[in-house]
């Protein structure tokens, strides 16, 4: 049979993306033998799946010979990188550091960086293919590796000759494929205090994430608020070969801008005002460990190149230190909620560190993505709940109340669950306090639940009348007080705002419920927060009033 018949046959009957990529990868290779340079020694291919450009949705690799397919899962992220630009074919030449288009027959690419030709040559890799996954309309869907070793032909451009011709209607067959497929997770997890929910949704994505976890590339994990990005972030440490040595978090949005180098770096005493007493930086530790750097989109520009520098040279100071300097020896894993190419876009995020950060790239999908997992966090959620009170007995989820949850959407993901999970152990704690076991109804999750939403029929509660009846006489009265600076009726639109932050559990949070997203988008949402928050003070102080709010 014709070996394109085949393969259609094959893909045909595959099942999963495995089953596709190996079907896949078999072909390339069978088609790269006869036609290598005679000395050259194919070591391995690989099909990296990242649907739209994006995250990784599936990675597998077949090596030559085949009993070496798992020693080393680490893809060639340089041969990507280049690919996504000039979304075309691209040849590495390793020992050169140089990239070539493989259908202008140019250098003119960035050059690889000393870090990349360490890793390929420590697998015997001089020359890399990189051939996109391309579907209609030209989409980007991921790219096909392959590596060789042949150091007679370092320097000449046309090594892989015709290959990337003959090779693109082999691939082109196979992406349909390729993206359609799911995953196919078999693998059996023990219960674990750090990912004790794991759905079908998830699965696939633990499985990249378990071979992620063992090579020391730059992680980064993106998703909105909630989804649980430091909690995957502090399992992939355990899982690593680091799992013994520190795991150090800092989230840059805690950070002021003019102090994130120097937590990143740390500082001597003297350096500047304020620095009293010598002081380690994260970096430092972190030594020997991991360091997760959350919210990598609230680093200033300043800070960004100084955290370029440090991942390219591996080496940094403490702020003051006229010392040597000193070595990062850190796994970096990033986490972010925003499309970094979009700020990268509007200037807001240097793109030389976009591509340095964006090695290993995953998305974790939101809780109104991952359904079946609802009721199981619930559950957990609540049973953490019922331990830290020091409760006896057990605390129970009642069928109707995992109901309510499950129809219920969730913008805050699984931290919103949990504040809602809570307030319905509060509930259910008043409603019968001598109870040992305590039961969670779906009463007592409605209740919690409608201080998340407006009531049925958007019906506003009658005392609301009065109240803002009072409000009103309240401004007033700062009105004939002449408070400076103190336009009554912005007060009240910063007094909500600064209340829906509270409940939100989040200034972006806040924003976006009340559908302010240019605000977040434009990264303003903090300033116009603060001026809310200081005209709220002002209205206090202006009728000699404590108003209860707090800033969260």
């Amino acid at each position: 049979m014709n070996p394109l018949s085949l393969l259609v046959d094959n893909l045909q009957g595959a099942t999963s993306f495995e089953d596709a990529a190996d079907h896949c990868l078999r072909s390339v290779l069978e088609r790269c033998l006869p036609e290598l340079n005679a000395q050259a020694r194919l070591i391995r291919a690989a099909v990296h799946l990242r649907p739209g450009g994006g995250g990784y949705a599936g990675l597998r690799a077949m090596a030559v010979p085949p009993a070496n397919a798992s020693a080393d899962m680490a893809p060639s992220l340089s041969a990507w990188r280049h690919l996504s630009v000039l979304r075309a074919p691209v040849a590495l030449d390793v020992r050169l550091g140089t990239v070539h288009g493989t259908t202008l027959g140019d250098s003119n690419a960035p050059e690889l960086s000393q870090e990349t030709v360490h890793r390929l040559l420590s697998r015997d890799a001089t020359h890399v293919l990189g051939l996109p996954l391309r579907g209609p309309r030209g989409v980007l869907h991921g790219m096909v590796s392959i590596e060789a070793e042949c150091v007679i032909a370092v320097g000449e451009v046309g090594f892989w000759g015709e290959l990337p011709q003959s090779l693109g209607l082999i691939i082109d067959l196979c992406t349909p494929y390729l993206v359609a497929l799911p995953g196919n997770s078999q693998a059996t997890r023990r219960e674990d205090a750090l990912l004790p929910v794991v759905g079908a949704k998830l699965s696939p994505l633990m499985d990249l994430l378990e071979t992620f976890a063992q090579v020391d590339e730059t992680l980064l994990i993106s998703g909105a608020t909630g989804t649980g990005k430091s909690r995957l972030a502090r399992w992939c440490h355990v899982q690593s070969p680091r799992s013994d040595a520190p795991f150090e978090h800092l989230d840059l949005l805690s950070v002021p801008p003019d102090m994130q180098l120097a937590e990143l770096f740390g500082w001597k005493r003297g350096a500047f005002t304020g620095a009293h007493q010598d002081r380690k930086g994260a970096i430092e530790r972190a030594e020997g460990g991991t360091l997760f750097l959350d919210e990598i989109d609230k680093l200033s520009l300043t800070a960004q190149a100084g955290l370029l520098q440090l991942m390219e040279s591996r080496t940094y100071r403490r702020l003051g230190d006229s010392g040597s300097e000193r070595l990062a020896k850190v796994r970096f894993l990033i986490g972010t909620n925003q499309d970094l190419g979009e700020e990268v876009a509007s200037g807001a995020f240097r793109e030389d560190l976009y591509y340095r950060i964006n090695v290993l790239p995953v998305h974790l999908p939101s809780l109104d993505e991952r359904k079946d997992e609802i009721g199981a966090w619930a559950e957990f959620m609540l049973a953490r709940r019922h331990k830290e009170s020091g409760g006896k007995g057990v605390a129970v989820l009642a069928q109707d109340a995992v109901a309510s949850l499950e129809n219920m959407r969730w913008p805050g993901n699984l931290r919103q669950l949990d504040n809602v999970i809570r307030r319905a152990y509060a509930v259910a704690l008043v409603a019968n306090p001598k109870a040992v076991d305590r039961v969670v109804d779906g009463a007592a999750v409605e209740r919690s639940l409608g201080l998340e939403r407006p009531s049925p029929g958007g019906s506003i509660p009658a005392e609301l009348g009065p109240l803002l009846a009072k409000a009103a006489s309240l401004l007033l009265d700062a009105m004939s007080r002449d408070v400076p600076d103190l336009e009554h009726a912005r007060v009240l639109r910063a007094f909500l705002l600064v209340e829906a932050t509270r409940r939100q559990g989040g200034v972006k949070e806040a924003f976006l419920w009340f559908g302010r997203d240019k605000s977040v988008q434009g990264r303003n949402h903090m300033r116009d927060y603060k001026a809310a928050l200081a005209e709220v003070e002002a209205l206090e102080q202006a009728l000699g009033l404590d108003l209860g709010l707090e800033a969260p």
